[in-house]
């Protein structure tokens, strides 16, 4: 009886494994692996969809702050382009009216004229440096403020900076991000 049941055993083992290979085989295949090609294009594009719905969300904030920063860099252009003025320098008078007077009235008007000018020079030094004082305070003011814009930009997004000179902007793209136009992402 032990010959018998092994020998059913066999007999019922048989069909088992035939059973299982037919079940493994009827199974659909892996796909294969992508390959390091496919892995690279497919990595790039979720990351083109990243950057374009963060350009998305931030594409007002990125204008506002850009306005902002062209403005401070109009003043800047504007104060750094202005002049001094001086006042008008005391005239001396005319020799043809000052012939007719006297040689001491002469010597008189000489005297006051230099008295006036020397008066003029010294207002004009003091008016001078005030100016001068007002306008490096204001450009400093206006870098001071340009610098914290452009750090602000590049907190909100750093692509907008030209990889060989990181403290300036890059016009491609300022325009790539400005538009969010899913053909430049």
């Amino acid at each position: 009886m032990a010959k018998l049941g092994r020998r059913q055993g066999r007999v019922l083992a048989l069909p088992l494994l035939l059973l299982a290979l037919v079940a493994s085989a009827c199974q659909p295949a892996k796909p294969p692996e992508p390959t390091a090609a496919q892995k690279a294009a497919a990595a790039r594009a979720a990351q083109q969809r990243l950057d374009q719905q963060r350009c998305l969300r931030d594409r007002d904030t990125l204008r506002q702050q850009l306005n902002a920063l062209r403005s401070t860099e109009v003043e800047l252009a504007r104060a750094r382009a202005e002049t001094y003025v001086p006042t008008p320098r005391p005239q001396p008078l005319d020799p043809a009216l000052e012939a007719r007077f006297s040689q001491a009235d002469q010597e008189l008007d000489s005297v006051r004229y230099q008295q006036a000018l020397d008066s003029w020079q010294q207002a004009e030094r003091q008016r001078y440096g005030a100016w001068s004082q007002r306008q490096s305070s204001q450009q400093q003011r206006l870098e001071e403020r340009q610098r914290r814009q452009l750090t602000s930009l590049k907190a909100l997004n750093s692509s907008l900076f030209d990889p060989a000179k990181p403290e300036q902007l890059s016009q491609a793209a300022v325009t790539k991000y400005s538009s969010c136009d899913p053909a430049r992402f």
